[in-house]
Parts: C-alpha cells; structure tokens; sequence
C-alpha cells in the first residue's frame, strides 16, 4: 500500500489530526440509530459495534470519543465497524488507537484498503484522450467494466503503454477548465470505497501523486 496515498487520505479527511471532529460518538450514533428512520438500520449497527469494541479497543472511555456527525473517528475518520474490521494495533500497547498513535493510524488506513483489494503497483487513474467519433458511454459505477482494448476501440485511450487487457471505466468529472474523462482502473475503485465521490477519490489520488512527486516516487497515473 503506498505510503503517499494513506497520507493523502488523512490530509483530506482530518488535515492530518486538526479537524478529527468535534462531537461525542456516543451521542452522535445513538442519535441517528433512533432519530433517523432513513438510516436507522445502519447506525444502529454501528452503535451496536461500538459497545462491542468497547473494553480495551479504545484509548478513552466510550462517552469520551469523539468523531463527526456521523461518529466517525481518529485522523482516518473509521466508523465502528470499519475499525472492528480493518483498525490495527500497530504499536502493540493493546488498543487501536486512531487519534494519538501514528503507527496504528497508518497501518488501519493501509489495511483498509488492502482489505477492498488494492492491487500493488498497478495503476490508478490516467486522463483519457477522447476522438471525436468516440462511443457515448455512462458506466452505472466505478467498477472497472472494460479492457483497456475495448475502450481504445471505443475512442478512450491514455498517453502509456499498458497491457490492454487491463480491466478499467471511464469517469466523467467538471474539471477546473471544464470536463475532464479520465480512464480509472481497480485501485481508483478501490479508494472509493472510503468515499464513493468520484471526485473525493481523484482529489486524493492526486494528491497522493503531488506528495510522490515532492519525494521522487513512480506516478501511477495522471
């Protein structure tokens, strides 16, 4: 998992631990577990799996964690279930904890998305070039759904030299200039499992790529 990449995700979701949010979890969960109906399937789960990690997860008592809105939490912004799933005791002191210790925040946020399938060195995203005579397309999701082949066939190509048989989609986004159609792999998937935008996950690959660049490390798409 690249380390310009787990840090481009804590700098857009916390500013790296400024902004790790500012309400009681507790609170917060059982609000929405009782509060609202549209949702109250799912964070009745997750009040659920905060009393299970409770007793030796956290680095508070429980009324004393705070996240978002939403009750989300640590420098990673994890949900409950996201940390009984994905949180790491990196340092080995017996809790995971997201706000305070460094090595346990990397390593959840990296084994978040290796969990969802990050594929090492492969590529992630790349601006596509478009002919004029290109195919309408408008896939349903992020999911890669083409080869690389079909999409040049199809109109769609990028600047490097890939094996076309590579499994990616097109995305559609308002770029600073105007549109932009980018041509996005498994791995552009994969980070947008930690927010579906599509514009979160190019914002924080890009990111991740400028952080690359101060440090001299191989882009992986642009």
């Amino acid at each position: 998992m690249p380390a310009t990449l787990v840090t481009a995700i804590i700098g857009v979701e916390t500013a790296y631990g400024k902004t790790p949010g500012r309400y009681h979890v507790l609170d917060a969960l059982t609000t929405l577990a009782f509060y609202y109906p549209p949702r109250a399937d799912f964070f009745r789960s997750e009040l659920r799996q905060l009393f299970l990690l409770h007793g030796g997860t956290f680095p508070t008592p429980l009324e004393d964690l705070m996240g978002s809105y939403a009750g989300a939490m640590g420098w990673g912004q994890f949900m409950p279930s996201s940390i009984a799933r994905y949180g790491r005791d990196e340092d080995g002191d017996g809790v995971i904890d997201l706000w305070n210790s460094l090595p346990d925040i990397v390593g959840s946020v990296a084994n978040y998305f290796v969990g969802y399938g990050w594929q090492k060195g492969a590529p992630v995203a790349y601006r596509a070039r478009v002919s004029a005579s290109a195919r309408s397309l408008a896939p349903e999701n992020l999911k890669p759904a083409y080869s690389l082949q079909q999409l040049a066939d199809w109109g769609y190509t990028i600047a490097p030299k890939l094996d076309p048989t590579l499994a990616a989609t097109i995305v559609r986004l308002e770029g600073e200039d105007g549109p932009e159609v980018w041509i996005t792999f498994n791995n552009f998937f994969v980070i947008s499992r930690y927010n579906r935008s599509p514009l979160y996950s190019l914002a924080a690959f890009q990111l991740s790529e400028e952080i690359g660049s101060a440090v001299g490390e191989k882009s992986s798409g642009q």
